[in-house]
Order: C-alpha cells, then sequence, then structure tokens
C-alpha cells in the first residue's frame, strides 16, 4: 500500500430534469415545479441527495443536470453550493 491516503474522487452527475410536457404528480401534489424540490421534515430532496454526496467526500465536482438552474437557485442550500463553484448546473 502507498502512504497515500486520499481518497479517490468523483464527478458526480445528478439527474433532476422533468419530462417536456410532463407534470410530475408528486411535484404538483406537493406545489413545487420539479420533484427534487418536494420537502421532506424540511428538507428537499435535492438537498438531502447533495448533503449526501458532499458528506461523502467523494465529490471532486457534482452537476446537477436540469432544464434551467432557476429551481435550483430556490433552495437556499443548492444556490448556496452554486455559489461556491462546488455544484454547477448542466441544461438537460
Amino acid at each position: 500500500m502507498s502512504g497515500d491516503n486520499k481518497k479517490k474522487q468523483y464527478h458526480f452527475v445528478i439527474m433532476a430534469a422533468q419530462r417536456t410536457g410532463v407534470v410530475n404528480p408528486l411535484a404538483e401534489a406537493a406545489g413545487v415545479s420539479h420533484k427534487c424540490l418536494i420537502k421532506i421534515d424540511g428538507k428537499s430532496l435535492i438537498e438531502r441527495t447533495l448533503t449526501e454526496v458532499v458528506a461523502s467526500g467523494l465529490a471532486r465536482r457534482i452537476s446537477v443536470s436540469i432544464e434551467d438552474d432557476a429551481p435550483l437557485k430556490s433552495d437556499s442550500y443548492v444556490r448556496g453550493l452554486m455559489d461556491g463553484g462546488f455544484v454547477r448546473f448542466v441544461k438537460s
């Protein structure tokens, strides 16, 4: 074993887009535009996913694929990661 104890890091891609013209029934019931914005116990699904990826220490970079970045920026935790340059938006 080498003396290098660094974890290997990866580029994570999180798929958060919707199908064009299809309204997700769970998002609609929760009153949000995307399923990833549904809150459970005060945290959106995208926040929960990103929190776990960040906590793993395995992420070099995270890209979230979605139609527009406005829904992501509506979540303060996600917006903070985006503003810090750790998470980036990729148009789906």
